[in-house]
Parts: structure tokens; C-alpha cells; sequence
């Protein structure tokens, strides 16, 4: 997983639909956003809207055989668990709490 990407997970907004979960989130290089995944419950491929061609082209060849909705998936989950990890005391509060 390449250290140039990254997703604020502060920032993914989640919305609960009967079907599961929809989230939102920015996708960033270096800092700067880049394009925005739109991860669906019930769509098995996530869509994936780039600001720039060459953006698209360039995460493509990091993603390494990977689909582009996968891999900018991935980088959401890794984002999600390092917050959690990060706040884990928080975390379980509210685990104890609902």
C-alpha cells in the first residue's frame, strides 16, 4: 500500500439503508484530494470519480492488479482501523455503553 494515499477517517460519512451501510469518503494523494469513493451496500464494485485522468491512471498502477474500487476500498478500511486503534479507549466506551 503506497504511503502517497490516504483517507481521513474522521471525515468517511456512513449512511444506514436497508440494505447495509453506504459510505462516502475522499481519497487524497500527498495531501490533496483526488478522487471520492462511493461505496454502495448492495453494489458489488464501489464507484471510484476521479478529478483527473492522470490521477486515475497513476492510482491504477499502484492498486497493482488490484480492481481501483478494491484497492481505494482497502485504503478506507485501513483508515477506519487505525482510527479505531488510535481510540481505542473511546472506542470501548461506546462499545460498553450501547
Amino acid at each position: 500500500m503506497s504511503a502517497k494515499y490516504s483517507v481521513d477517517a474522521t471525515k468517511i460519512k456512513y449512511k444506514k439503508t436497508r440494505r447495509g451501510v453506504n459510505a462516502t469518503a475522499t481519497i487524497m494523494k500527498n495531501g490533496v484530494a483526488m478522487c471520492i469513493l462511493y461505496d454502495v451496500a448492495e453494489e458489488i464494485v464501489a464507484t471510484v470519480d476521479f478529478k483527473k485522468a492522470e490521477d486515475q491512471v497513476e492510482f491504477l498502477a499502484d492498486a497493482n492488479k488490484i480492481r481501483i474500487s478494491e484497492y481505494a476500498r482497502k485504503l478506507v478500511m485501513d483508515a477506519e482501523q487505525a482510527w479505531a486503534h488510535a481510540n481505542k479507549d473511546y472506542m470501548s466506551n461506546v462499545v460498553k455503553t450501547n
